[in-house]
């Protein structure tokens, strides 16, 4: 263990964040927690690029809508919402 062990998982949850905001922005009224949830366990452990396209797979199949590409970079997100207080 060292002592930048946990911080390590910081940006892994960043982003997930940042996933969830993209497809509830795209998504809509149609968004739910559930399905991000189950479109994440379902899709297993996997790198989050890899992550975003199954999840953006799952979109297209049930309910035939595209997740674009990211916005923003994870380092933008990350400081937006750190001024936002919301990290």
């Amino acid at each position: 263990m060292s002592p930048t062990y946990f911080s390590s998982y910081l940006p892994g949850k960043l982003a997930i964040l940042q996933l969830r905001d993209d497809i509830r922005r795209t998504m809509g009224v149609r968004f739910s927690p559930r399905f991000f949830h189950d479109s994440l366990l379902y899709a297993g452990c996997l790198p989050m690029s890899f992550m975003r396209r199954a999840v953006s797979t799952r979109m297209n199949d049930e309910h035939g809508i595209e997740l674009p590409r990211s916005s923003e970079s994870l380092h933008s997100y990350a400081m937006r919402r750190a001024k936002a207080g919301l990290i």
